[in-house]
């Protein structure tokens, strides 16, 4: 996130376009244009996606909150139903280059022609935190031989977990996005489902009968 004198640009994009991660980015930038009013968030999404971001946006939004969302910016990067990642790779590089170049963007899904904002800041996030943190993440940007470079080490020392050193670049944002969705859809993942499902039916039962959560609500509707 980057500032000037009054604004300040928080870029989101849910890596592959999958609905559950870009939920979670809308609600928060819903979260963020009502705690800060010089915040404009710009989300990019897929073109299958945009719509629906619009619509989940207006439901987080109470009555007379309609103002927030003009400072969200909905921008699709395109690749139309693509869920191919060298394709959404493509899609999401040409934008954030214009993004890190202060120009205006034209969404791919409905034509719509975006102002320039001040060049927004970019970090690894789920990378983990380091002890050496700071209020803004590291702005990293590419050369005109294609190489990175950052304009300081703030958030990239290793993660004290696994020592792992971070880049912050957008090659290694890839790569790691890659590999979380290599272990999501493998068996990391078949494993992690199998003990959500333990879990998901341990809270159904609660609703059965004798469960406590029937017992209040039984309790409370006796009540009235």
């Amino acid at each position: 996130m980057t500032s000037t004198t009054n604004q300040e640009h928080v870029v989101a994009f849910p890596y592959q376009g999958a609905w559950g991660p870009a939920r979670l980015l809308i609600n928060l930038s819903a979260c963020l244009v009502q705690m800060k009013t010089g915040v404009t968030v710009t989300l990019l999404t897929s073109d299958m996606l945009h719509a629906r971001a619009k619509i989940e946006l207006a439901r987080g939004l109470g009555l007379g909150e309609e103002v927030y969302a003009r400072r969200v910016r909905f921008v699709s990067v395109g690749g139309g139903a693509a869920t191919k990642l060298d394709i959404i790779d493509g899609c999401f590089t040409s934008f954030w280059e214009k993004l890190d170049a202060e120009k205006e963007i034209v969404c791919a899904a409905c034509g719509e022609c975006f102002a320039a904002l001040p060049k927004p800041d970019v970090a690894t996030a789920s990378s983990g935190l380091s002890r050496q943190t700071s209020r803004r993440p590291p702005y990293t940007s590419r050369s005109s031989s294609g190489s990175a470079t950052s304009s300081s080490r703030h958030g990239l020392y290793p993660i004290l977990r696994n020592v792992r050193k971070l880049l912050g670049t957008i090659d290694a944002l890839q790569a790691e996005a890659r590999e979380v969705l290599t272990k999501a859809y493998g068996a990391d993942g078949a494993e992690k489902w199998k003990r959500i499902e333990v879990l998901r039916d341990a809270v159904l039962g609660e609703w059965e009968e004798g469960g406590a959560p029937l017992r209040d609500v039984q309790a409370f509707l006796a009540s009235l």
